[in-house]
């Protein structure tokens, strides 16, 4: 296994939220997800913890982070839409 593998004693089974240069991490079990589940189900159920943590709202009519998924480490990140420009 190289350095930029992960190892099976890192973090696993979490959402990442990256906000505003730090990352908060849930557990999703915790908000009844899990690694399958949909892209705005994650969304909407991490909006309103982020909503209280970071006094950041991520939806404004769409949504302004993604999801992304980890398979080897069963992570879910959730990281801001780029901006054009």
């Amino acid at each position: 296994m190289n350095d930029l593998t992960i190892s099976s004693g890192e973090v696993s089974d979490k959402i990442i939220v990256s906000i505003a240069g730090d990352d908060t991490i849930l557990e999703y079990a915790n908000l009844g997800l899990t690694f399958d589940s949909p892209e705005d189900e994650v969304l909407s159920a991490i909006r309103p913890v982020i909503q209280e943590a970071h006094q950041t709202d991520i939806y404004d009519g769409s949504w302004l982070y993604k999801v992304r998924k980890a398979v080897n480490s069963r992570n879910i990140h959730v990281i801001p839409n780029s901006t054009a420009g």
